[in-house]
């Protein structure tokens, strides 16, 4: 090698690329530089030059380049560093571009070894947790000291928002027309709901950590409520190639999930009030940032956390099989019921206002003050999901329905079986849960309401009153329920004092 092209590699050497293109422009040298090292002159002077092989590409590749394998043990891909945009990036396509940068005359097979290369020799890491970094359009804003930091291998992301930190970012009012204004406009003066919306836009912008909440924007179905403008603002803040489309029932349909990987927002638009979720699982994992297995066709399957934040639009709630506790400590809903005058609308508003980059500066800089630590729960969102779930939920219903009627004070559990098996018939909506399964779900909405559980070391005795078991003889026309309960046996039962 001659002495003014060792200069240049040491001043290549010196200055790493910043950009994906002056990476693949000293990939291209470093192939070059490879094959001049390794070319091979004979007695007659005539110069081999050989192919950099797959080994000695992946090797250049892990020095110039970051590599990581995401995902558990046994359910793991490869991901490269892009550092134009700050991110993990799960890109074969892209991988493949750089390996045929060093050497472009790899046929398929030797870059398939070459990308072997990359995953056996790549370390699995865990994506980023640390709540206080939110990737932003223009870098890592830092919550605890108010910085925003230059994109680093060092944190492992997969996605971000599109909007840039503008540290002197101030609110523009735009013929009259103010976003802050505008939030109080739809929560029609109440300030834990303007809290509430507040806390869901801070959640979106904060791609990396699950404040273990999806909200669920509810109207009546009449329009103009500014829904639809909310979530727009919301995929323009995020960006829209940051979001993904995800309902409620796709959430466990096969290969749905993947859609949804690396996104910082999924927005399920318009649910179908009369549809029916049969499983919430994925949505609850989801939801609070534990592992699922994301399936793409004809590609191995990966296990990952994923951290978007949910919101699911709606006229009215669907029905769910499942509506315990555990899913419904997830939700909060927010109630559109702002009416907008469609006869003075200002269209300029949804057509343009909400696009511009200083309403979404402002917007980004405020939701980064925002404590997301705990979600407040509205008197409006307890309301709306305990309805929700006393559609969804028999058990509850029931409660609500029989018990709360009842004037014993001691109820064995075999009477409150038949009882409840009984009404559900009355209802038109026959059971086959066991009685085991009505205790543990029963449990806790008594207790709430002051009741004791006790298994087996009570008595019935003056506290389980007759006109409670006439009660059942009434409702059970046929005589399939009833139950002969001796007063003085021990036995499962709720009480109060």
């Amino acid at each position: 090698m001659q002495l003014d092209q060792l200069v240049a590699l040491q001043e290549q050497e010196a200055t790493k690329p910043t950009t994906m293109a002056s990476l693949t422009s000293r990939l291209q040298r470093l192939g070059e530089q490879w094959r001049d090292d390794h070319t091979e002159v004979n007695e007659k002077g005539k110069a081999k030059v050989p192919r950099v092989t797959p080994r000695a590409v992946a090797d250049i590749l892990e020095k110039e380049c970051h590599f990581t394998n995401i995902g558990d043990a046994n359910k793991q891909q490869l991901f490269i560093y892009n550092m134009a945009e700050g991110l993990y990036m799960k890109d074969k396509q892209l991988i493949n571009r750089l390996i045929l940068s060093v050497e472009r005359n790899l046929n398929m097979r030797q870059c398939r070894d070459v990308y072997f290369y990359l995953e056996t020799d790549s370390k699995r890491s865990n994506l980023s947790d640390r709540k206080e970094l939110i990737i932003v359009n223009n870098g890592v804003f830092n919550k605890n000291t108010k910085e925003l930091e230059p994109f680093t291998p060092d944190h492992v992301f997969i996605s971000k928002i599109s909007t840039n930190y503008n540290p002197n970012a101030k609110e523009p009012t735009m013929q009259g027309w103010r976003f802050s204004k505008w939030v109080t406009e739809l929560s029609d003066g109440q300030r834990d709901k303007e809290t509430l919306i507040w806390q869901m836009i801070a959640s979106a912008v904060n791609a990396n950590y699950s404040p273990e909440t999806a909200f669920f924007l509810i109207d009546d179905g009449r329009g103009h409520t500014g829904k639809g403008t909310l979530q727009q603002i919301l995929i323009n803040l995020v960006g829209e190639q940051n979001c993904a489309s995800l309902k409620l029932k796709e959430f466990d349909e096969r290969f749905k999930l993947a859609t949804i990987f690396g996104k910082a927002l999924v927005i399920g638009d318009d649910n179908d009030p009369n549809s029916y979720v049969d499983s919430v699982a994925n949505f609850k994992s989801v939801t609070t940032g534990d592992v699922v297995s994301v399936e793409s066709k004809g590609v191995d399957a990966l296990s990952i956390r994923m951290t978007p934040t949910i919101i699911q639009s709606m006229n009215g709630a669907p029905k769910f099989k499942d509506i315990t506790g555990g899913f419904k400590r997830r939700l909060r809903a927010i109630k559109m019921l702002h009416q907008y005058d469609t006869s003075n609308v200002n269209r300029d508003i949804k057509d343009k206002y909400i696009y511009d980059n200083q309403v979404l500066e402002y917007i980004l800089f405020k939701a980064l003050q925002i404590d997301l630590d705990t979600i407040i729960e509205t008197t409006e969102s307890n309301q709306t999901i305990y309805e929700i779930a006393l559609d969804n939920d028999s058990i509850l219903d029931f409660f609500e329905s029989e018990i709360v009627e009842l004037s014993s004070t001691r109820l064995p559990i075999t009477y409150l079986f038949n009882l409840f098996r009984c009404w559900c018939d009355i209802n038109n909506s026959p059971t086959k849960i066991k009685q085991r399964t009505f205790t543990t779900r029963l449990i806790p909405i008594m207790e709430k309401a002051g009741w004791q559980y006790n298994k087996k070391d009570l008595r019935p005795l003056e506290g389980f009153h007759s006109m409670d078991l006439d009660r059942l003889k009434r409702m059970d026309k046929d005589g399939r329920y009833m139950v002969t309960i001796n007063e003085h046996n021990r036995q499962g039962l709720f009480f109060k004092e």
